[in-house]
Parts: structure tokens; C-alpha cells; sequence
């Protein structure tokens, strides 16, 4: 196991502009399959550095280490030490490169140097760091135990978290002593700093922002990629969340997460909109993991002006505390007293002391003594406002320069959480979500009434609000005049969804239970096992505008076919679907199933199955309802409780609990027993076979498409079967040497989100220290941290390229704040999202800057430079920028160009691959907007490197192949024949990976070292014109999912008639294109590595325009498609067909199988400049192509 802890930055001078120092980097890896052995990766750094307040204070205080072995670099240099034996005794990176430097030219000043040879776990540059809780462990263990034994508040005894993290760079009163600002509630649509009102003061700009064409605008105004919404690879994009489906939850362990998923998010404006300060988000007032919500608790616990008894009294009325001020809530209830205390309120009085609700919406009580039910205590009379801001409600009186309305006019009684303090507050924020949010915006209203097409105004209101916010689930209008659905489909946004036969579009915030049915599944392509199945799962208009559904027009339809036999379930009326599946003792067209009334066998007429009475227990024989209700479940309800609508699992029978309301479930049972669970049923009576049966066949049922019914092509010769080796699907990191205990709540929260350090001292107890993730700073990491947090999702152009990304934070005058380095070996990969961190350079950052990230490509071999991008900050006034890019690497690259201005002097002119911008691309050793400064310090990096700034005096260096380190001084070497087969191995950065090296393969071969080798299919083209290309397509069938497509392409010779395919993934059907015909190519069940096969004229899939006459044709496709099995009845030599959505097999029986089968991909070349004088460009994969051809 690799228990290296190599530290980054430590060689700092005295420097109070030094904000980090002493790092480990933490790296997340997930992988998900995507095209052939190639995934899709998520690669996420998270830096763990000294943050302190004061960082002198703790890296230059004096510190003797009298318990580890010190030795010089004279001495290790006698001793045949290497760099790499350095690294390998976890020696911070900046000692270990001095010591190269040392090495190559014998530096006298240098041989005195110590080097702290550490004992586990101590380490550092003198042995000064160890762990607090993760002994002798690597970085990633470390963090992941760090967060594994972090408590829940929930589970702790009630003790809070010393110091929570909070937002300190906006001036904010939070009217608590110990609630502060989350940097979650800056721009959150509602005033939490109830003094100025600064975490609201800027945010209507982002009303304005719109989108460009590719790219989808989050709820919130940002704005992503395209391609990035809803692309199910990775979480959310969106700052708000609001790129993800509507339905989908929050994380709810994010106080054990420390990624982006968790950490680089806000809360939907929805629901759930109260930050943890971690990731997770709650109802206000719900707990929190972490105890956050505590602090909301106390904060409307301030005494101000009322008496002890008072605010005791009102206190527990909110039912949110136990006890308060040595009190116990439950005996003022329990003896009445609570009516004594409420004497001693004021006649008019404000209770919580602070808003309820933004900075100026209050509860007001007036004569509460005078009321005799103590349910209705807590509820207010008045509920007061500021009437500029809530202009157009209706007032009843003013109260001390506030305007109030009577609280019945607000149904504040409504229940929705079931606790009456909640739903009150609930129903407040919705109720005044129709203010103008805040005062600054009355000062730029003609800014604002001049954006007609992008604000919408509302009705009897001065309030303007984004178009896009118009029909969101969230009332935003006094009139509510914004959730007309009439209007839902204004705004121009293509990312909305259209409900069908109504005149709504959905969304984002939308959950999919909004509109029955939507355009997005009328055109979706309908699962050829669910046609005609016995239950509506699909709608679809006809020619004519009527609906039809799936279960419509089934006559042309063989009910006994391959998806419904054996499934417990009557497709054909007389039950020949389920003849013969099992043994029951009743004759042919009878329906075996259980009496209700006697619990006995009865075989029922099929004349009395699903005609819409009940005669079976679990109405067994009426199954279409639960077969509704629950469509797809991985473990059917079809037990249909009696008189009931509710349907049950067959784990839910004879469990011993009572779950239908008349109790059926368990009394015909003759033992209390999960009898349907066993795994044999040898000792289950025929009662209870046949009711397990029933229901657990639906689990067996084939519901994604199969060729069990087709016959092999080519027929195999042998039964030797030579399969592919698959390698696993999905890599993520895992976990080793977690600990399962957990310490004390406090101790495992004692540096917050960071990770705890024990820090060597002269003394026995060693003091504790944090080292905090970019997200936080602080001595125990409780400040949050103003910061850039990027996506940048990266697609390949040549595919054996290394390329180095360097990611940078600069300013207007070039000026870099912080920077990043990737290297991208691209044909590891076929997708990779990089998520990294940038911080500003100062505590708070400058405001009057602009700033902006600028990426540049090399490519790694010979450090050439290969082209830049430059991505906007465009809302510097939000502490947490959330940006994403897509960034496709050029072919070739970047021109010079010559009409730069200012003129580049130590530079060449560029322009940006993504804008029209053009700027000085600086020469290695000069910086500056017009490459005329040259950098001090650039002699720090190795002469083969080059040097491309500089930051806090260390120069930024870019290693080439074989070098790694901040100075690029370090070598790292593959090992003798580490990649096999021919392979090309890439050394690592030993310091940061896990691995030594990569290898890069050949075509034949795939694997982490080329060991493996692709399959062979050669196909001959017989008696068809040869094409100039040919297109194959790999059809990989699973019992587990809908097929997964691999598309190849190939160039032809004018006279190649054998045409070689190299495959790394196992297929079952290969369907290949030329000529814009289509032929079926192989079936195999089991997948064979190897394999020879042929195609000619007999195997070509029939357009359904040759196979239909004009009448089928001129039907809708959905009503076209339940004809499909007269082919396959009529024409015998017909192997198969295709429409424009499916391909079709001819079965053995005769009836038509259909996949869906999208033949028209776009397999247009993401590049348009890599063939040239105009000629067409096709790739046989978006992002990670095997073959480009023009």
C-alpha cells in the first residue's frame, strides 16, 4: 500500500500575502463505462493546506526535533540516496527537488540541508505533523476516515459544533450571536442579513443574464454547457442545482462528503432551501447533520425586550425546543402553567424580536392572555411588512413605520410539515415571495423597465422578474399572474418541456408528475416489450390529433410472444401466454389462483380473468390495476389488498404484519413466515407456490431486448468460445483502512470540513492544527473561502496525444492568482470532467479587478503549444463563482497571427479558441498583457521545462515526458517492459498518482498495460458494391438494460472486399451500413472474441417503406408499429427490417423483435477543421472517436 504523505508548498518565505502553505493533495476518480473499454472520468483535486489566520505563526516558530533521525545532503549523497527512496519516505516535494538540484551540481551551500528522516506517522519537513485520527495511512484514506467518523448532531448528546463555518466577506447581522452568514444565502432570493440587506444588494443582475445558443441557463441566471444538462455523467453543473431533474434528492450524508457534489452547491429555491453549510439542505427549521440549524433556533431565542416568562412562554409555544433557561417546556403544558407565564407579555408585543422572514416581515401578538386555546397561541395576529417593498398587498393598520394585515387573511393554520411553528414560516415565505426583494432595486428601475424582452412585470406590482422564472412552482407575482400556464411557453428557453393537449412547458423546477405525459416522451421511442402488454404506459397522437395509447388497436398483435410468456400475467385472454409455465393442476384455459373466502386452489374460467371483478385473493386475477399503479418494481406489487387500492410485494405476505386494512395478507397463512422469500420452494404448499409465482414471475420477466428467439449468423462451427475479456464498468475511489468507530461529536468536528493535524511539540500534549480544503481558511477552517470552482469537461482530438492543461486565475493585467496542471493522456479516457479549485490571490478578493481564467493546451512530448481558452467571471459580487466549459483540444495548432494591440514584445499574437479575442501568448521566462516582464525566477525551473509565470515568487513550470515536480527537476522512468504488446508507457507524477506510468496502446490491444487483446471481425462484402466507406454498428444486450450501441467506422480501397474490425467489448449484433442500406452481419448469443462473417443482398434489413402498402405508411408511427409482425408472418426469407426508430428481427416463430436503433447518429466530427478543401468529416464517437475519416 502506498502510505506516502508528500507535502507541496513548504519551502515559504515571511510573506503576510502568503495565504497557504504546507498541502496534500486528495484526489477523487470516478469512472463510467462509455465506448468500448474507454470511460467517461471525473477527476477532482482537493489541496488540504495550512490556512491559517496567521500563518507565521505556526511555520516559523522554533521547533526542535531531538526524536528523528536528521541527516544532510552530503550524508544522503554519500549514502546513495535517490530522489526517489526521498519520496518514498513521504519527503515534502520542495526538500526533495533541492536536493536534485544538489545532486546535479554538487551546491556546497547546499550539502548542510536536513533532511528529517520521519517515523510513522510523523511527517514534514522536521517530522512536525502526524494525524490525529488516521495513523500511517495515504492522503486518500486519510480524508475519507477523517469524514467516515464524523458524528451526526443527530446522533450526538446534544452538544453543538464549537464554531460552524461561515461567509465573513459581506457586512451581515444574521440576528443571532452565533448564527452567521452561509455563502449559500447570497443571492438565495430572500434578505438574510437583516441590517443592509448586502447578501441581496446585487443579485437582480443576474435576472438579465441570458444564455448563449449552446448552452442551457440554470434557474439562477448562470450559465452551462449544452451538454452538460441533465447528461447524467457526474452531479449537478448548476450552482443552484437546477440543471439535475426536479425529482431528484439531495445528498444526505454531504457532512461525511467533502467533493464538489457537496461542497460547490446552493439550495434549490423550492424546496429545501435552508443550508447546512456543507451540501446538505433542509426545511427551515429541520435538523441538520451538522447542528446548523440550532443556530436558526437560538437566533429567534434573543430576549430584546420581553420578559423572561414571556419569551420562556413563546419559546416552547414554537414547539422547536425542549427546554430553555432551565425550564421544561412539557410541564408548562402539562400543569397549565404556560397561561401564567403569557401574563407577563406586553399587550402588543413582536415575537422573535428579529424578521421572521427577510429583513422586514414580523409576527405581531396583541392580548395573548386573553386567549384560551393553547394550540392557537403561537399563531400571530398581525403579520407586518414594508409596504414599498409589498406594494401590492392590502394593509389593516400600521405599526411603528410597518405595515401589518390581520394573519387569518393568510391561512398561516395550513398544514404541510404537521409542525404548526414550520408551517407557519412556510407559509410566510411563499405568501411574501412576491415582495421586491430589496430596496436597491427601486434605485435602478430605469436600468430595468428598459429590458422588455428579458423581465417580466407583474400585475398590480412595480416587481419585475426574469421571464425564464415564469411557471416554476414558485409564486414570484402577488396575483400569481407568473404561474399562468398560458404564458409558460413564452420564454424562448429549448431546455423547457411541453405538456401534451395542454398549453404548459415545464421547467426545471418541475417534477415530472406535473403533466401526465410530455412532448419529450411523445416523441420518446416506445420499448418494444411494452406494446400491447396489457397496461397503458405510453400516449401518442394520430394524424388527426386523437390519442391513442400503447394498448390501443392490438389486433394485428401476437399476445403469446417472447416479453409476455411466464411473466404471471394474462396478456392473451385465454392464457396461452402462460400455459405450461408451472404445474398447477388446472386444466388449459383455466386461471390458477386462490379462493378469498376458503384460501383454497380454485381454477378459474378465463372468461372471469380480468373482466373487472375481483375472485382471487389479491384480486390475482384482475392484475392490470397494481400493474398501473406500479408499472416497474424491483419487487412487483401485484397482492391487491381487498376493498383497497393499495397493492403489496410478495415480501409483504406473511410477515407477520398485518399490512391490508381487512388483514389478508397474513390470515391465510398457515405459519407466520416470509414464505415467498425462500430461495427453494420445496416446502411451500400448492396455495402458496401458486400466489409467489404469480406475483415473482413479473421478476422474471424479459423486459429489455433479447435475441433468445433468433437463430445464430454466422452458424458456428465449433462450440470453443474464445470471449472477451470485459474489463469492470465503473471505477470510483475505495475506501481502505476506514475506521468503524466513531470519536466525540466535538473532536470529530474540531476543523470543521477540514482534516485534524497534531502538531509537535517540546511539551507531551502536541497541539491541535487544521488543514483546510480551498473551500474554507481558518484556524480551525471556519471561515468560507471566496473562490472560482470549475468544471471543465475536456474532448480529445488525436487520441495518442498527451496533452498538459493549465488552468489559471488571472486578473486584466495578466497578473495570475492561482493556477492549476492536468495532464491529459487522452486515450485513457473517452470524457473527462476535471473539477478544480482557484483562489484569489487576496482575503477578500479586489473588487474593482476584473478577473477572469485563461487555459492553455501543450502538448506534453515536446511541451508545444497548442491554443488557450478564456472563460468570463461574470457576477464577482457571488462568493462562490461556479463556472463550466466544455473545451475540445485542437488538431493542430493555434495560428500566429500578427494584429495584436498592444504589440506582443517577448510573445506571439493568438486568438482564443472559444471568443474572438486576441492575445499575447508570452515566450518561456516573460509575462505581462504584452510579454515585456521578464520573470525573475525562472532559472527554478529545469532547463527542458518552460517557465509561464509566476506566483507568490515560485515560478509555474511545464515538465516535459519523463519530469515531474514544481521545477520539473524530478525524473520519473517507466520500468522494463511495463507496457506490453508494443504499448507506449507514460511516466506519472509519482507524487500526486497512483501509478508509476500509463500505457498507451495499440489498436489491437486495450488494458491498463496492453494486455489484452481486441476482438477480431472480419467481414466479406459479397456481391454489393464496394462503398468508400463503411459504417458498423455493435449491439451489446444485456438481461440488465437496453442495448448499449458501439458504432465503427472504416475507410474502403477501391477494391477491398474483406473489411477488418478490432473490438474491445463483447456484442451479440452487428448491423452494418453501406450505401445507405443496412445488413444483418452476425447474431450470437455468446459472444465470440474472434469471428468471420459475410453480408449480401439476402441479409439486408428492408426499409418499411418497400415492406407497406401506401395505407400503413400514411399512419402515425405508433399505431404503424402495432403491424410490425406482418413481415416477419408473410415474407419467410425476410431476416429484417428498419424504420426510421427501430431494427427488427425476424424470430423463429415468426413475430417481429424490434430495438430501438438510432442508424441517423450524428457522427459528425466535433473539429471542423480536420479535413480539408471542404470535404465531409465523419468520427464514430462524439468525444472519444476510434476512426476519423474524411
Amino acid at each position: 500500500m502506498n502510505c506516502q504523505l508528500i507535502l507541496y508548498d513548504t519551502d515559504v518565505i515571511v510573506d503576510e500575502n502568503i495565504l497557504e502553505s504546507n498541502c496534500l493533495y486528495y484526489r477523487i476518480n470516478t469512472e463510467k463505462l462509455a465506448y468500448q473499454e474507454l470511460s467517461n472520468i471525473i477527476d477532482e483535486m482537493i489541496p488540504y493546506c495550512l490556512r491559517p489566520m496567521n500563518i507565521s505563526k505556526i511555520l516559523f516558530r522554533n521547533l526542535t526535533n531531538t526524536n528523528s533521525q536528521n541527516l544532510t545532503f552530503e550524508e544522503l549523497r554519500v549514502s546513495n540516496v535517490s530522489t526517489q527512496e526521498l519520496l518514498a519516505w513521504s519527503a515534502p516535494i520542495d526538500l526533495v527537488e533541492k536536493y536534485q538540484v544538489y545532486l546535479n551540481d554538487i551546491d556546497l551551500s547546499l550539502s548542510n540541508e536536513l533532511f528529517y528522516n520521519c517515523t510513522p506517522p510523523w511527517f514534514g519537513l522536521q517530522c512536525q505533523y502526524s494525524f490525529a485520527f488516521s495513523e500511517d495511512m495515504a492522503i486518500a484514506d486519510v480524508v475519507e476516515n477523517e469524514f467516515n467518523i464524523k458524528t451526526s448532531y443527530l446522533e450526538s448528546t446534544g452538544i453543538l459544533i464549537q464554531q460552524l463555518p461561515c461567509y465573513t466577506h459581506i457586512k451581515c447581522d444574521r440576528g443571532g450571536t452565533f448564527l452567521c452568514l452561509d455563502w449559500r444565502e447570497v443571492c438565495n432570493g430572500r434578505i438574510d442579513c437583516i441590517d443592509e440587506g448586502l447578501d441581496e444588494a446585487f443579485c437582480f443582475d443576474m435576472e438579465l443574464n441570458e444564455c448563449e445558443e449552446n448552452e442551457y441557463r440554470c434557474h439562477n441566471g448562470l450559465c452551462i454547457p449544452e451538454e452538460f444538462w441533465e447528461n447524467g455523467f457526474g452531479d449537478a453543473d448548476c450552482l443552484d442545482r437546477s440543471d439535475e431533474f426536479a425529482d431528484v434528492l439531495y445528498p444526505n450524508s454531504c457532512f461525511q462528503d467533502p467533493a464538489f457534489r457537496c461542497e460547490e452547491h446552493s439550495c434549490r429555491t423550492n424546496w429545501h432551501d435552508f443550508p447546512c453549510g456543507d451540501g446538505q439542505c433542509v426545511q427551515k427549521f429541520d435538523e441538520c447533520h451538522n447542528g446548523r440549524h440550532l443556530l436558526l433556533i437560538q437566533s429567534i431565542s434573543n430576549q430584546g425586550y420581553l420578559s423572561d416568562k414571556c419569551l420562556i412562554a413563546m419559546m416552547c409555544l414554537t414547539q422547536l425546543i425542549k427546554e430553555i433557561r432551565g425550564t421544561v417546556c412539557e410541564t408548562l403544558f402539562r400543569n397549565y402553567f404556560i397561561y401564567e407565564f403569557i401574563k407577563h407579555c406586553d399587550p402588543i408585543f413582536q415575537f422573535p424580536i428579529i424578521p421572521v422572514h427577510s429583513n422586514h416581515i414580523r409576527f405581531l401578538y396583541e392580548n395573548i392572555s386573553l386567549k384560551s386555546d393553547s394550540n392557537l397561541l403561537i399563531i400571530p395576529d398581525y403579520v407586518c411588512y414594508d409596504e414599498q417593498l409589498c406594494d401590492c398587498l392590502n394593509s389593516t393598520f400600521f405599526y411603528e413605520n410597518l405595515t401589518c394585515i390581520n394573519s387569518s387573511e393568510l391561512y398561516l393554520t395550513t398544514s404541510i410539515s404537521g409542525h404548526i411553528w414550520i408551517d407557519m414560516i412556510l407559509s410566510i415565505e411563499s405568501y411574501f415571495r412576491s415582495c421586491i426583494n430589496h430596496r436597491i432595486f427601486f434605485n435602478k428601475m430605469n436600468k430595468y423597465e428598459n429590458q422588455t424582452l428579458l423581465l417580466y412585470q407583474c400585475n398590480n406590482s412595480s416587481k419585475l422578474i426574469s421571464k425564464h422564472r415564469i411557471f416554476d412552482e414558485n409564486i414570484d407575482c402577488c396575483m400569481s399572474d407568473d404561474e399562468n400556464d398560458k404564458l409558460s411557453c413564452q420564454p424562448t428557453s429549448k431546455h423547457r418541456i411541453k405538456c401534451i393537449n395542454e398549453s404548459k412547458c415545464l421547467s426545471s423546477l418541475h417534477t415530472h408528475d406535473d403533466c401526465p405525459f410530455t412532448e419529450n416522451q411523445l416523441e420518446k421511442k416506445i420499448s418494444f416489450s411494452k406494446i400491447c402488454d396489457g397496461s397503458d404506459e405510453f400516449l401518442f397522437k394520430d394524424l388527426n390529433g386523437k390519442i391513442h395509447t400503447d394498448e390501443s388497436q392490438c389486433n394485428y398483435w401476437p399476445c403469446n410472444n417472447m416479453y409476455s410468456q411466464c411473466d404471471g400475467f394474462w396478456t392473451c385472454p385465454n392464457g396461452k401466454d402462460e400455459e405450461n409455465c408451472f404445474q398447477t393442476g388446472c386444466q388449459s384455459e383455466t386461471y390458477a389462483c386462490i379462493s378469498p373466502y376458503n384460501y383454497s386452489l380454485i381454477c378459474l374460467s378465463s372468461q372471469r380473468v380480468n373482466d373487472g371483478i375481483d375472485d382471487c385473493l389479491g384480486a390475482m386475477d384482475e392484475l392490470r390495476s397494481c400493474r398501473r399503479l406500479y408499472p416497474s418494481e424491483k419487487n412487483p406489487k401485484r397482492f391487491r389488498c381487498q376493498n383497497s387500492s393499495l397493492c403489496l410485494s410478495s415480501m409483504e405476505l406473511c410477515n407477520n404484519i398485518r399490512t391490508c386494512p381487512l388483514g389478508e395478507d397474513e390470515d391465510f397463512c398457515d405459519k407466520n413466515r416470509f414464505m415467498c422469500q425462500q430461495i427453494s420452494n420445496f416446502n411451500r404448499t400448492i396455495i402458496e407456490d401458486i400466489l409467489c409465482r404469480s406475483i415473482d414471475n413479473e421478476k422474471n420477466r424479459i423486459i429489455h431486448f433479447s435475441i433468445h428467439t433468433s437463430s445464430n449468423y454466422p452458424q458456428s462451427e465449433t462450440n470453443t468460445i474464445n470471449e472477451i475479456i470485459q474489463l469492470k464498468q465503473e471505477k470510483s475511489h475505495i475506501q481502505k483502512h476506514i475506521r468503524s468507530e466513531k470519536i466525540s461529536y466535538s473532536l470529530s468536528w474540531y476543523c470543521n470540513r477540514g482534516l485534524t493535524l497534531r502538531l509537535r511539540s517540546e511539551y507531551e500534549n502536541n497541539e491541535r492544527i487544521c488543514m483546510c480544503p480551498p473551500s474554507y481558511y481558518g484556524d480551525l477552517c471556519q471561515y468560507q473561502n471566496e473562490r472560482v470552482s470549475l468544471t471543465l469537461g475536456l474532448v480529445r482530438a488525436e487520441r495518442r496525444n498527451v496533452y498538459v492543461i493549465v488552468i489559471m486565475l488571472i486578473d486584466e493585467e495578466e497578473t495570475i492568482n492561482s493556477y492549476n496542471q492536468y495532464e491529459y493522456i487522452a486515450s485513457q479516457s473517452c470524457g473527462v470532467k476535471l473539477n478544480r479549485y482557484l483562489l484569489f490571490s487576496k482575503r477578500p478578493k479586489n473588487m474593482s479587478k476584473n478577473y477572469s481564467i485563461r487555459i492553455d493546451a501543450y502538448e506534453k512530448h515536446s511541451i508545444t503549444y497548442r491554443g488557450s481558452w478564456h472563460l468570463s467571471i461574470h457576477f464577482l459580487f457571488l462568493p462562490v463563482n461556479r463556472i463550466s466549459a466544455l473545451l475540445y483540444m485542437p488538431f493542430e495548432r493555434t495560428p500566429i497571427l500578427y494584429n495584436c494591440f498592444p504589440t506582443c514584445i517577448n510573445g506571439e499574437c493568438v486568438q482564443y479558441l472559444n471568443k474572438n479575442y486576441l492575445f499575447c501568448r508570452c515566450f518561456s521566462g516573460w509575462s505581462g498583457i504584452q510579454c515585456d516582464t521578464k520573470l525573475n525566477n525562472c532559472q527554478r525551473c529545469s532547463s527542458d521545462s518552460i517557465c509561464i509565470g509566476s506566483i507568490n515568487d515560485r515560478s509555474i513550470c511545464v515538465c516535459p515526458t519523463m519530469k515531474f515536480g514544481p521545477r520539473c527537476l524530478l525524473t520519473s522512468v517507466c520500468p522494463k517492459n511495463a507496457c506490453q504488446n508494443n504499448g507506449q508507457c507514460i511516466p506519472a507524477d509519482i507524487s500526486v498518482s497512483d501509478s508509476h506510468y500509463s500505457c498507451i496502446c495499440s489498436d489491437h490491444y486495450y488494458g491498463p498495460k496492453c494486455e489484452y487483446r481486441k476482438g477480431q471481425l472480419d467481414i466479406y462484402l459479397e456481391n454489393l458494391n464496394i462503398p468508400s466507406f463503411l459504417s458498423a454498428f455493435f449491439l451489446t444486450i444485456s438481461n440488465e438494460s437496453e442495448p448499449q450501441l458501439t458504432i465503427m467506422i472504416q475507410k474502403l480501397t477501391l477494391f477491398q472486399r474483406r473489411v477488418t474490425f478490432r473490438i474491445s467489448i463483447p456484442y451479440n449484433l452487428v448491423i452494418v451500413e453501406l450505401n445507405r442500406k443496412y445488413y444483418l452481419a452476425v447474431i450470437q448469443s455468446i459472444p465470440n472474441l474472434d469471428l468471420s462473417t459475410s453480408i449480401n443482398p439476402s441479409q439486408e434489413c428492408l426499409s418499411i417503406e418497400i415492406l407497406f402498402n401506401s395505407t400503413l405508411m400514411a399512419m402515425s408511427r405508433f399505431q404503424r408499429i402495432k403491424f410490425y409482425h406482418i413481415p416477419c408472418q408473410t415474407n419467410h426469407d425476410l431476416n429484417c427490417f428498419m424504420d426510421k426508430f427501430y431494427l427488427c428481427l425476424c424470430t423463429k416463430d415468426r413475430h417481429a423483435n424490434c430495438v430501438e436503433f438510432n442508424y441517423d447518429k450524428n457522427l459528425q466530427c466535433s473539429s471542423k477543421h480536420y479535413c480539408a478543401n471542404g470535404a465531409q468529416c465523419l468520427q464514430d464517437h462524439p468525444t472519444c472517436p476510434s476512426a476519423i475519416i474524411c
